[in-house]
């Protein structure tokens, strides 16, 4: 009988162990790629946001005040869109959008417009 080969206690303790590590690290791998997703996620919203408020602003009347309304951005919850406006020369404006979700800023985008 002892002769017979198998493993030990202590080696397959061992062989537990590095499998439980390697495990850890693919699951912090899995979470680090999917926070990522999210965050890049939230920044192309963010843009498609600003880029339809862009156009929406451009495809308005030119206003002489540099005060443009609020915009209403309900149906994306979270995420709020502040327009500006900078008198320039000639009767063009310099238009900024900013979007942010949750206090945070992840979009801004800068354009013109002329008093046509």
């Amino acid at each position: 009988m002892r002769n017979e080969k198998g493993f030990t206690l202590i080696e397959t303790l061992v062989a537990l162990v590095i499998l439980s590590v390697l495990g850890l690290a693919i699951l912090g791998a899995v979470s680090t790629a999917h926070k990522s997703t999210i965050i890049a996620d939230e920044q192309t919203m963010a843009q498609s946001l600003a880029r339809a408020q862009m156009e929406d602003i451009q495809k308005g009347p030119y206003l002489n005040t540099l005060d443009y309304p609020l915009v209403d951005l309900s149906p994306y919850p979270g995420y709020i869109a502040s327009i500006t406006g900078t008198q320039l020369e000639n009767g063009l404006q310099k238009i900024t959008v900013t979007v942010r979700r949750d206090a945070k800023m992840l979009s801004t985008l800068e354009d013109y417009k002329v008093d046509k």
